[in-house]
């Protein structure tokens, strides 16, 4: 019975479809339903007249926004039916059925705002991204130079399909192989024999982009780990592209796009150990971007301490790197020191909070202010003036003094030593 119903695969996909569309329609009508009542609630406490009138048609939109609910356990039997479809039938792709880039469009959604269907709306993410970059593969090219690739790519995104998780696993680690066994591009000896095919590049990134949001530790680190090989051996294309997904401005944030961008931060941090002393000839990519992300109070405080972890590690990995931004990072650090200062540290509650008092950020402020400094004297470059020191010095050792969290204190006494050795910092 099961084996006839995944048979109708047109009906099956039309059902998803509207089921999906259907519930995506009633969150967006719950959504400006709930803004209306909270609006309607604040006018009429401004005005405090026709009380008793207003609470009935505030119990009644109550009850109205009960029918507007999302049905969270028809979309997760719609996204399951989707997955069964998909592997039982290896041969649809968005290119002989259309109705797949519909569905692809309404998942966003569920993967952001629905916690207990996100791992399941996340997965089809991923099948229909292999399976879509399984149909761009052209047949005609048989005899192309990049035919193994291509071979290894394939049977690849068929890993990454599959309902097992180390399959899958292994799939993204296959990828990473094969971009690991080319040669960079800008290399002497590149050839079209030797480098990655150039078709494959977006749709490899785009694998492990998807992938790297991943719930399972296994999946997105071999994501990560995809992420940072494809910058080795393809340059300033990855990283740029890298960077401008970190960074983004959203106006809101879902967590679980918080998590991606801290974890595509995993990969830049590493990316920068690689580079080594090369570095300077990619900051102009990387740099400007987290100044952006570090100086910016409406971003989560867990992705601006993330910026400043990245900006630690550069400043540790080459100082030249940072020079030309010195300037902008120190202020940046001073402006969050300044504040802060202000402010007992508090813990986290929430991944997304944006409070600037939280102990993620002080701590990564102070991490970094030790690293350029103790960088600038090792190496004797920096251009860091006596007098952005000296208020760097003043507002650490205050810190030192008043801060309730035992760590923050800790380092920010450690810097106040290492300053007192260093004063021949230039």
């Amino acid at each position: 019975m099961g084996q006839q119903v995944l048979d109708n695969k047109d009906d099956i996909l039309n059902f998803i479809y509207h089921s999906l569309h259907a519930q995506q329609q009633r969150k967006t009508a719950s959504t400006l339903h709930q803004t209306s009542v909270e609006n309607t609630s604040q006018h009429s406490k401004d005005l405090l007249i026709f009380e008793d009138h207003v609470e009935d048609s505030l119990k009644d939109s109550v009850d109205d926004s009960d029918t507007l609910e999302v049905d969270q356990i028809l979309i997760s039997t719609a996204l399951s039916l989707l997955l069964a479809t998909l592997e039982a039938d290896s041969s649809i792709n968005t290119e002989n059925t259309p109705i797949l880039t519909l569905i692809a469009g309404r998942l966003d959604i569920f993967v952001c705002d629905f916690p207990a269907i996100s791992p399941v709306a996340h997965e089809c993410q991923l099948v229909l991204s292999a399976r879509n970059a399984t149909s761009s593969l052209k047949d005609e090219e048989t005899s192309s130079p990049y035919l193994a690739q291509r071979k290894v790519y394939a049977q690849a995104l068929r890993d990454i399909q599959d309902s097992q998780l180390p399959v899958r696993a292994h799939g993204l680690d296959s990828l990473r192989k094969l971009v690991d066994q080319t040669v960079p591009k800008n290399r002497f000896d590149a050839s079209e024999y030797n480098t990655l095919d150039p078709q494959l590049v977006k749709d490899i990134l785009d694998v492990f982009i998807q992938a790297i949001k991943a719930d399972d530790s296994y999946i997105y680190l071999n994501a990560v780990r995809g992420l940072v090989v494809m910058t080795d051996k393809i340059g300033h294309e990855i990283l740029s592209q890298l960077s401008v997904r970190y960074a983004k401005h959203d106006q809101q944030i879902a967590e679980i796009d918080l998590d991606q961008r801290l974890r595509i931060g995993e990969a830049i941090i590493q990316v920068i150990r690689n580079l080594s002393d090369t570095l300077p000839a990619y900051t102009h990519l990387i740099i400007p971007q987290l100044i952006k992300v570090m100086s910016d109070n409406s971003m989560p405080t867990l992705l601006r301490a993330s910026t400043l972890t990245i900006l630690s590690q550069a400043s540790t990995t080459c100082i030249r790197a940072i020079e030309p931004y010195m300037g902008e990072i120190v202020s940046g650090v001073e402006d969050i020191l300044i504040i802060e200062s202000l402010h007992e540290s508090k813990d986290i509650d929430h991944p997304l909070d944006t409070q600037t008092n939280l102990v993620q950020l002080k701590r990564s402020a102070l991490v970094l202010v030790a690293m350029v400094f103790r960088s600038a004297y090792e190496t004797g470059n920096g251009g860091i003036s006596a007098s952005t020191k000296n208020n760097l010095v003043t507002k650490i050792r205050y810190i030192a003094q008043v801060d309730n969290d035992d760590l923050v204190r800790h380092q920010a006494n450690e810097i106040l030593d290492e300053f007192d050795w260093s004063n021949r910092l230039p």
